[in-house]
């Protein structure tokens, strides 16, 4: 007998949750509106954030790319710099004289460097 009156009393459950919808499908009707637009804005927010994201990253690129081009108009200028008709002009310009005879030390005693 337990088991029809379990049956039973869920049905009655059931039929009281459909009067109680029925008796306020306005409310169901205004709470089922509110989620709606809840969701809706919290699409709307993420887009929004999605779409400031993406520009940021655009203008992160740019400014990658900028600075590549920069360091290899650096690169540029140090090559230049080290190149060996700069070294050759420079070595002219601080009066320094090509030897003609080279002169050698010598010395019969080894020499060493300690280090501390």
């Amino acid at each position: 007998m337990s088991h029809s009156f379990s049956l039973f009393s869920q049905i009655k459950r059931s039929r009281t949750l459909l009067h109680w919808v029925n008796n306020h499908f306005a409310t169901v009707n205004l709470v089922g509106l509110f989620v709606v637009i809840c969701l809706c804005s919290i699409y709307i927010v993420q887009v929004n954030k999605a779409v400031a994201q993406g520009y940021e990253m655009r203008e992160y690129e740019n400014v990658i790319s900028e600075l590549t081009l920069q360091n290899q108009k650096l690169e540029v200028d140090v090559r230049q710099a080290q190149s060996l008709e700069n070294v050759t002009r420079a070595v002219k310009m601080l009066g320094f004289t090509s030897s003609t005879q080279p002169f050698y030390l010598e010395t019969t005693i080894p020499s060493y460097a300690l280090a501390e």
